[in-house]
């Protein structure tokens, strides 16, 4: 596909050595198993080497997340409810450290 050669085109690797922190809080307020179970199946499928990174385990531990997001190619956000996600994107720092390392290279 396209969409993916140009993705490794960016990661500077191949999808299937690519590191994802998937990220499916904005999903937290609705409480439907299945549809996150389908969406980290679907980014194994693409070869993806997937880690559920739940950013309320982080609020209080910011260079921990750093850490963690610092480990990773590419940080992937499920949707969901945007509002919440921006609440705690805050409040955890992930937003401020995911800007920071897209701005070292990260996708």
């Amino acid at each position: 596909m396209p969409q993916d050669r140009e993705l490794e085109r960016l990661l500077g690797k191949p999808l299937w050595d690519t590191r994802v922190a998937y990220i499916e809080n904005a999903h937290d307020v609705y409480g439907d198993e299945a549809s996150l179970v389908e969406g980290r199946e679907e980014q194994r499928r693409k070869g993806y080497d997937v880690e559920l990174v739940d950013l309320r385990q982080w609020k209080d531990d910011r260079a921990g997340l750093r850490a963690k997001l610092a480990g990773k190619d590419m940080f992937l956000l499920a949707g969901g409810n945007p509002f919440y996600l921006r609440w705690l994107m805050r409040e955890s720092g992930a937003d401020a450290i995911i800007t920071e390392l897209v701005g070292q290279g990260k996708v």
